[in-house]
């Protein structure tokens, strides 16, 4: 049976849910509760609990792409890099991933692309699997690459398709 666990007022959009390793909760994307922009929320799988979980930066800066790793911890992608994309003159934001600890509550961007990373999942050896746009030695409709690396940030590097003319981007 299918049920409705969150209804967001005056019909807000909700993006990117994931649901926690427990089964216990999901994570999303959303308004901010003080600022327009996309913020990270965590709701359990009984409608209960709601809260939001990345900062209200500034209406500037998206929070987005949630990835809960084994530790507790959360990886996600935001436009707080405050990096423009080249080949449109820095009009489009660009994102990086960050990492958050539910239990300080820090933050700690992983990753320092001129473009963009996003899409982050747990392999089953730990790793982070992730997209990056990459223009290095590539066309562009051929630049988004899968990269992985340790949950930490750490030993990143290509996955699948550096160099590779085929296929032509994964997303």
């Amino acid at each position: 049976r299918f049920r409705a666990l969150y209804r967001p007022a005056g019909q807000e959009t909700v993006i990117d849910p994931v649901l926690h390793f427990d089964a216990q909760r999901l994570m999303f994307a959303k308004n901010g509760a003080k600022e327009k922009n996309w913020r990270l929320w965590e709701i359990g799988v009984d409608g209960q609990g709601l809260r939001q979980v990345t900062p209200d930066d500034g209406v500037d800066v998206a929070h987005f792409d949630p990835c809960y790793l084994p530790d507790g911890s959360t990886i996600f992608a935001s436009t707080a890099v405050y990096q423009g994309l080249p080949c449109e003159f820095g009009a489009q934001a660009m994102t990086c991933l960050y990492l958050l600890d539910p239990a300080t509550r820090d933050i700690r961007q992983l990753t320092f692309e001129q473009d963009s990373d996003w899409c982050p999942t747990v392999l089953p050896n730990g790793r982070v699997l992730y997209l990056r746009w990459e223009y290095t030695d590539q066309s562009h409709s051929n630049s988004r690459i899968l990269f992985h690396m340790n949950p930490d940030g750490t030993d990143q590097r290509e996955f699948r398709g550096s160099g590779s003319w085929f296929p032509g981007s994964f997303f």
